[in-house]
C-alpha cells in the first residue's frame, strides 16, 4: 500500500533542445557547443543479412544537463544486435549499469554532407522524423527552402528520427526489442497517474549531487509517445550509412532537472529491402499520443503467445478529434482483417469498425483513419480480465469473421484473433489522482456487487462522482477522522442525489491522516492515511459526530487510503555481501521497518524461495551465541517474506574496534534457520555461511 503522490506536467509544442550526438569531428557542433566522443567502433559492412551484427554503444564526451543527476556512463554496457538487411530496422537491446528507473529513448542520427556524411541518407532520416540545426528542431518546409539556398548560405541541418524507448529496472537493467515503427516527438507520461516523486535518500540518488530539488519519474507502463508523423511505419527502401544509434536521456519537460541528454552512441549500417518503404511527407502540428499493444493469446490459459502475432494501435487526441495508425505483424499473409472496438457481450453485435486492409506478403498489415469505441461496462464481480472499470476493447479479426452489425458470424475462433492488452477508457483528465469508494457488506466487508459506488477525483481541487444512491438522500462526502463516533472528521462537501441516484460534489481539497500502527484490528496497519466516506447527511452531528449510530449498509467507504505514509517508522537497510564484503548490487535485501520497543515490520526480497530464515538481533562476538530471534518466516515462491512483531530489548554492542567503532548498537541480520540452533528464543549455535545471510547497513544505536 505504498503509494507515491503524482505530479504530472503536460507541454505540448515543445521544442527538442536535446544534446543529440550530431556533430562529427569536423567541429560542427550539436546543442551543447561540444563535440562528441570519437568513435572508433568499425560495423560490418553490408552482407546478405543472415546474421547478427552486435557492437556496444560508447560515452558521448562532455555531456550537459544529465536528467536529475550527473552519472558516469563509462560504466554502461549497451550492446545493440541487429541485422544488416532487413525490411525495416529492428534490434535487440540489452543494458546494464544505465541509471535506474530512468527512460531512455532511442533514436537515428543522419549526418549530412556538410558535416562529413551523405544526404541521401540524412534525408532517408529526416523525411522519417524530425531536422534539427544550431539548437532548433527544424520542420520539412525549413529543411526544403534551405536546400534551395546558395551552397555557402545554407546550414547544416540533420535529420533525427526518434523510433522507440524503454525504462530499465531498479538495477538500471534492460533486454527489449526496439522497431523503427513509429516516428516519435517526445515522451509523455500517462495522468492518472503520472510522474511521482522519487526518494532522493535512497539509491541511486543518496549522495549525488542533484539538479533539482523535486526529481520524478514515470513507470514504464505509464510511458507513452507524442507522434511526430502519424502515417510512418517503417524506414525507406534504401542504405543507410553514416548515421549513429543514440540513447538520449526522457527527461518529462522537468527542465530544472535536466534537457533531454544523448549519453551513449555509435555508428551504425545497415539495408532496408522493403516492398512498403515510403518518403513521408510533411508534418505540421504533432499530436498526444497514447498506445495499446494486442497481442495473439493463447485460448487455453490466455496468456501472450510468444513468439506470435501482435500489433500496436497509437491514436493521437486533439480539440476537434482523434484519428489512429495500427500496424499488425506477423499475420497470415495476404489476408483481410479489420480493426473494431468490440461491444459486450457475445457475439459482439454493434462492436465499432476501425477500418480494414489486407495483410502483405510478410504478414504485416497497417490501418489508419479516425478514432472511434465502444465503452464497455465491468462491474465488480464480473468474469472476465476486467473488473471495476468501463472502457473499450480493441481487437483485430479476420473480416470474414463478421456480419451484418459486425456480429461475429463464424463462431468463437480466438486464436485468429488479436486482443488488447488493457482497455481504452476515459476518466476526468484534470485531476491528477483517483479514489474509489464503494459500498459494502458489512458482514464480511466485501464490495457490493452492482451496489453504489464513486469515484473521487483530486488534486488542488477534486470532484465526486457517485452512482446507485438514493434519491433524493443528502449526503456529505467526508475525510473521516478516527475513533468512533468520527468527531471533527473533515466535510468536503454535500450534495443530493438525482432521480438517477447519480451525485456530483465539488471543491477545494482537504484531509486529515489517521495513524493505523502493525498489530491495528482494522483493514490498514503500519502506515498512515486518510479515509474518505459518502454518508447521508443526517448521519452527522455537530462537529461532524456520528450521531444515529453504526449505519454502514447506508455509506460508501475508500476502497485504499489516500496520502498515505509510513506509520513514524524508522527504516533500516539489510543488504546482501560478497566475500570481499561488499554489497551486492543484484542481491537479496531486506528492509526492517521498526519503533523502538513497540513493534516491528521485516520484508525480505530476491531470497532463496521455500527456505526459512530467522531474523536475529546479533550478540557479539562470533560464534554469536545469545543472539536473539525476532522471528521466523518461510519465504514465498517468488523469494519474498514478511515478519512482523513486537520488538522490545534489542541486544546492545559495544564496538571498540571495526566500521562501528566507538558506537554502541544492535546489529539486525537475516539468515537460514537451518544455520542455527536456538533454545527458548536465543541462539545456542552458529554455522557461518555469510553468503547466505543479510547484514544491517548501520546500527539501530542505544
Amino acid at each position: 500500500m505504498k503509494k507515491k503522490l503524482i505530479i504530472f506536467s503536460l507541454v505540448l509544442g515543445l521544442l527538442l533542445t536535446a544534446s543529440i550526438a550530431l556533430a562529427k569531428n569536423n567541429g560542427n557542433k550539436g546543442n551543447n557547443g561540444k563535440k562528441n566522443k570519437a568513435v572508433t567502433q568499425t560495423v560490418k559492412k553490408i552482407d546478405n543479412g543472415n546474421f547478427l551484427n552486435h557492437f556496444k554503444l560508447l560515452p558521448v564526451e562532455d555531456v550537459d544537463n544529465q536528467f536529475i543527476y550527473d552519472y558516469d556512463y563509462e560504466n554502461a554496457d549497451v550492446m545493440i544486435k541487429y541485422k544488416s538487411i532487413m525490411n525495416n530496422f529492428k534490434g535487440i537491446v540489452k543494458a546494464s549499469g544505465l541509471k535506474p528507473g530512468f527512460t531512455y529513448q532511442v533514436k537515428l542520427v543522419g549526418t549530412p554532407a556538410c558535416a562529413g556524411g551523405n544526404d541521401a541518407t540524412n534525408e532517408l532520416i529526416g523525411y522519417a522524423g524530425r531536422w534539427y540545426s544550431a539548437g532548433e528542431n527544424k520542420d520539412d518546409a525549413y529543411y526544403q527552402a534551405n536546400e534551395l539556398k546558395p551552397l555557402a548560405e545554407r546550414e547544416c541541418i540533420h535529420g533525427y528520427l526518434p523510433f522507440d524507448y524503454f525504462t530499465t529496472d531498479e538495477f538500471g537493467k534492460i533486454q527489449t526489442n526496439v522497431v523503427s515503427d513509429i516516428s516519435y516527438h517526445v515522451l509523455q507520461c500517462s495522468n492518472p497517474p503520472g510522474l511521482y516523486n522519487v526518494d532522493t535518500n535512497q539509491a541511486p540518488f543518496w549522495g549525488e549531487e542533484l539538479n533539482c530539488t523535486e526529481p520524478k519519474l514515470c513507470m514504464a507502463s505509464n510511458v507513452y509517445p507524442q507522434i511526430e508523423r502519424p502515417e510512418f511505419t517503417e524506414l525507406s527502401a534504401g542504405i543507410y550509412e553514416d548515421i549513429q544509434i543514440v540513447l538520449t536521456e526522457e527527461s518529462f519537460h522537468q527542465y530544472a532537472c535536466g534537457t533531454w541528454a544523448t549519453v551513449l552512441s555509435n555508428d551504425i549500417n545497415f539495408e532496408i529491402k522493403t516492398e512498403t518503404g515510403n518518403q513521408n511527407e510533411n508534418q505540421n502540428g504533432h499530436r498526444v499520443s497514447e498506445h495499446v499493444d494486442l497481442f495473439e493469446k493463447d485460448s487455453s490459459d490466455w496468456s501472450i503467445v510468444d513468439p506470435g502475432a501482435w500489433g500496436k494501435l497509437n491514436y493521437s487526441e486533439q480539440d476537434a478529434g482523434f484519428g489512429f495508425v495500427f500496424n499488425g505483424h506477423k499475420l497470415k499473409a495476404e489476408t483481410e482483417y479489420t480493426l473494431i472496438s468490440y461491444k459486450e457481450d457475445w457475439p459482439g453485435c454493434g462492436s465499432v469498425e476501425l477500418g480494414t486492409a489486407f495483410s502483405n506478403k510478410g504478414g504485416n498489415v497497417h490501418i489508419a483513419g479516425d478514432m472511434d469505441y465502444v465503452l464497455n461496462d465491468y462491474p465488480y464481480g464480473f468474469s472476465g480480465d476486467y473488473e471495476g472499470v468501463s472502457g473499450a476493447k480493441i481487437w483485430l479479426v479476420p473480416t470474414v469473421e463478421l456480419g451484418t452489425d459486425n456480429c461475429f458470424v463464424n463462431g468463437w475462433n480466438p486464436d485468429e484473433y488479436l486482443f488488447e492488452d488493457e482497455l481504452i477508457y476515459t476518466t476526468p483528465y484534470e485531476y491528477l489522482n483517483h479514489l474509489n469508494l464503494f459500498e459494502k457488506d458489512s458482514s464480511d466487508w466485501s464490495i457490493v456487487v452492482d451496489g453504489a459506488n464513486g469515484l473521487l477525483s483530486y488534486d488542488e481541487y477534486f470532484l465526486f462522482e457517485g452512482k446507485g444512491l438514493v434519491d433524493g438522500v443528502d449526503y456529505t462526502l467526508i475525510s473521516y477522522k478516527e475513533d468512533w463516533p468520527g468527531c471533527d472528521s473533515v466535510e468536503l462537501g454535500t450534495g443530493i442525489a438525482e432521480v438517477d441516484g447519480t451525485v456530483e460534489i465539488s471543491g477545494m481539497m482537504d484531509y486529515l491522516l489517521n495513524d493505523y500502527p502493525y498489530g491495528f484490528s482494522g483493514d490498514y496497519e503500519g502506515i498512515s492515511g486518510a479515509k474518505i466516506w459518502l454518508v447521508p447527511t443526517v448521519e452527522l452531528g455537530t462537529d461532524n459526530c456520528f450521531v444515529n449510530g453504526w449505519n454502514p449498509d447506508e455509506y460508501l467507504f475508500e476502497d485504499e487510503l489516500i496520502y498515505e505514509t509510513p506509520n513514524n517508522y524508522t527504516l533500516l537497510n539489510l543488504v546482501a555481501k560478497d566475500s570481499n564484503w561488499n554489497i551486492l548490487v543484484d542481491g537479496a535485501y531486506g528492509k526492517f521497518h521498526y519503533r523502538e520497543n513497540t513493534d516491528f515490520l521485516f520484508e525480505g526480497v530476491d531470497l532463496v524461495d521455500g527456505v526459512d530464515y530467522t531474523l536475529l538481533s546479533y550478540q557479539e562476538d562470533w560464534p554469536g551465541i545469545g543472539s536473539k530471534v525476532l522471528g521466523t518466516e518461510t519465504t514465498d515462491a517468488n523469494g519474498y517474506m514478511q515478519i512482523k512483531s513486537e520488538l522490545e530489548n534489542l541486544i546492545m554492542n559495544t564496538y571498540t574496534s571495526g566500521e562501528y567503532v566507538g558506537q554502541t548498537g544492535a546489529k539486525i541480520w537475516l539468515v537460514p534457520s537451518s544455520k542455527i540452533i536456538t533454545v527458548n528464543g536465543f541462539v545456542t549455535n552458529f554455522g557461518w555461511t555469510p553468503l547466505e545471510f543479510l547484514f544491517e547497513t548501520e546500527l539501530i544505536l542505544e
